[in-house]
């Protein structure tokens, strides 16, 4: 060994392992905040979760209110009631005359005689899965953003071509 190694020998410092740390009044705060704002997050994330499983449940199988087929109000009607009410709407509609002008001619057949019928029992279907499709989150976000008045659900409509091609062939 040469001198420079026994000299660097003799300046080498032990080892000694180092004393715990200890926190500091300013860290054990930042610590309780963090459990603290933890523990108010998981409780917030509960009772959220805990709402979208409850929430859509109060509705009892009614069509959500402020929900309308076209022009009629269907909003907190049973279903049966919903198809009752637009039942009888869609065949007072089916009777009314249409204006069709060609020409110079005007005719005015109802709709039914164009092949047009009114499809009260899909608009109804439509009426009810509105805000209540794709899981309980979805529907509990639906109805929650919602203003009153709000969904209009289109009134379904079923052409046949083939009696509107014969109206047609008849004038």
């Amino acid at each position: 060994m040469t001198a420079r190694h026994i000299d660097a020998m003799h300046d080498a410092r032990p080892i000694v392992p180092a004393a715990p740390a200890t926190i500091g009044y300013g860290t054990a705060r930042i610590l309780r905040f963090v459990r603290v704002s933890t523990m108010a997050m998981l409780a917030v994330l509960l009772f959220t979760v805990v709402l979208l499983r409850v929430a859509p449940l109060g509705n009892d199988g009614n069509v959500y209110s402020g929900v309308r087929i076209a022009d009629i109000e269907v909003g907190g009607l049973s279903e049966a009631a919903a198809l009752e009410l637009v039942q009888s709407r869609t065949v007072a509609l089916a009777e009314q005359p249409v204006m069709l002008s060609f020409d110079g001619q005007t005719l005015t057949p109802r709709p039914r005689d164009l092949g047009i019928t009114y499809d009260a029992e899909t608009s109804v279907d439509a009426a009810m899965a509105y805000g209540r499709k794709s899981g309980t989150t979805h529907g509990f976000m639906n109805a929650a953003s919602r203003d009153e008045g709000s969904a209009m659900i289109p009134l379904s409509i079923q052409f046949n071509a083939d009696q509107f091609n014969a109206y047609l062939d008849g004038i």
